[in-house]
C-alpha cells in the first residue's frame, strides 16, 4: 500500500474508501441471524416475507456490532488508543473502547480521578467542548468516538441536557439476501429417566430440591406453596430445573437463497469536517488507517458471528470512491497495520488514565448482581 495515495485520498482526492467482501456460511446455507424480541413470530432484523415466503433483505450483523468488533482488533494491537479507563479491581478495567457509548458513556460519566467526577475533571471538560472545528481532545482521549459515532446524551442534572452529536466515520454491516425463516429444534431426552410435567418439586431458597407434600401440592385455604414466582419455597415442574424431557421447535434461523455481504465505508468527506488544530492532517489519516486496520482486521480474523453463524470470507475488495469513480486498491491487513503504528506517533495521544468507579456505580453495580 502506498501511504502517499492514501493521504491524498483522505485530503481530497476522494469522499470515502469502501470495503466490500462476499461472504459464504461455513457449512451449509442456513445461518443464525441475531434475534430481537418481538411480537411476531419471525425474530430477526428483515424485510417482510412475500407471497412465497422469502425476505429479500435480513442483517446478519448490525452497524454497533460491527463497529464492536473492529474496536476489539483495535484494542488487541496495545496502542493505547483507548487511553481512558474505568478500573474495576479485581475484574479488570473497560476502556472507552469497551464502553457502549465510548467517552460519553454512563459508566466513565459516574467514575472519578482523585476524589473529581469524570465531567469535572480538565479532561472531561475538554471531550465536552469539543465541537467539529476543533475536535482535537477527542482525538486525543477518544479516537473512537470520532471513528465510530458518540453522543453526549449521558449527563445527569439541571446541566445534563443532550449535547454534541459525532455522526461515525466508518460504518460497516453484514447482511444477506433472499433469506427463508426456519425453525430451530431443541430437544432433551432425560438422561435419567425423570418425566411428568406437574408442580410435584419443591425449590428452596438456597437451590436444593425435594419431592412436594400432598398438602403442598394440593394447597388449601391456610397452607400450599405457590406455583414459581420468585419467593421461596415454591413449586416447580420438572423443566422448570432442568429436569425431565422437553421438545421445541422455535422460529430461528435463515436458509440463505441468495448472497451474504460484508459491506463498510469511511467517509472521508466526514472526516475532513473534523479540524484538530495543527494535528488535522496527522489526525485525519490516523483515524482512516484505525477504520481500515479494524475491518480488514475483522475480516482477516474470520465471522465467527455467533453459534450458528460463522461465515467464510471468498473475497473481498477495498476501492476509493470519487466522483463518478471506484478506484480498487491493493492493500494488505500487515501493510495497514505498519502504516497505523508509524502514524500513532505522530498524534499527541493522551497517556493511559485510570479512573475508579463512584460509590454510588459500585452501589449500583452490587445491588444487580
Amino acid at each position: 500500500m502506498s501511504i502517499d495515495i492514501l493521504r491524498a485520498a483522505v485530503s481530497n482526492a476522494a469522499s470515502a474508501i469502501a470495503v466490500t467482501a462476499e461472504l459464504a456460511p461455513v457449512s451449509g446455507n442456513r445461518i443464525m441471524p441475531p434475534t430481537y424480541a418481538t411480537d411476531g413470530p419471525f425474530k430477526h432484523n428483515a424485510t417482510k416475507p412475500g407471497p412465497d415466503g422469502i425476505s429479500n433483505w435480513c442483517s446478519v450483523d448490525a452497524p454497533g456490532s460491527c463497529a464492536n468488533r473492529a474496536e476489539q482488533a483495535l484494542v488487541g494491537l496495545g496502542l493505547d488508543l483507548d487511553p481512558l479507563r474505568v478500573d474495576f479491581g479485581n475484574d479488570g478495567f473497560l476502556s472507552t473502547m469497551q464502553l457502549p457509548h465510548r467517552v460519553f458513556d454512563a459508566v466513565l460519566r459516574d467514575s472519578q480521578l482523585a476524589g473529581v467526577p469524570f465531567r469535572s475533571t480538565d479532561i472531561g471538560q475538554a471531550v465536552i467542548a469539543a465541537r467539529p472545528g476543533d475536535a482535537t481532545a477527542l482525538l486525543h482521549c477518544d479516537p473512537g468516538a470520532l471513528l465510530f459515532g458518540s453522543w453526549d446524551s449521558t449527563g445527569l442534572g439541571s446541566g445534563g441536557r443532550p449535547r454534541t452529536k459525532w455522526a461515525r466515520v466508518m460504518t460497516a454491516e453484514i447482511s444477506a439476501t433472499r433469506v427463508e425463516p426456519v425453525a430451530l429444534a431443541g430437544n432433551r431426552l432425560d438422561p435419567i429417566g425423570v418425566e411428568g410435567t406437574e408442580y410435584a418439586w419443591v425449590e428452596e431458597s438456597d437451590g436444593t430440591l425435594r419431592a412436594a407434600t400432598e398438602a403442598e401440592m394440593h394447597p388449601t385455604k391456610d397452607g400450599g406453596l405457590p406455583q414459581g414466582g420468585k419467593a421461596y419455597p415454591k413449586l416447580v415442574r420438572p423443566s422448570e430445573v432442568n429436569h425431565g424431557n422437553t421438545v421445541s421447535l422455535s422460529p430461528k434461523g435463515v436458509l440463505v437463497h441468495g448472497d451474504i455481504t460484508f459491506n463498510a465505508t469511511l467517509s472521508l468527506s466526514r472526516l475532513r469536517r473534523y479540524a484538530f488544530g495543527t494535528e488535522t492532517e496527522a489526525g485525519r489519516l490516523l483515524l482512516a488507517l484505525m477504520g481500515l486496520y479494524g475491518v480488514l482486521a475483522v475480516l482477516n480474523d474470520g465471522l465467527d458471528l455467533r453459534s450458528g453463524c460463522e461465515l467464510a470470507v471468498n473475497a473481498f475488495v477495498v476501492e476509493l470512491i470519487g466522483l463518478g469513480s471506484r478506484t480498487p486498491i491493493t492493500l494488505t491487513l500487515a501493510e495497514v497495520e505498519e502504516a497505523l503504528r508509524a502514524q500513532v506517533q505522530t498524534v499527541n495521544l493522551h497517556e493511559p488514565v485510570m479512573f475508579t468507579p463512584s460509590r454510588g456505580l459500585l452501589a449500583l453495580r452490587t445491588a444487580s448482581r
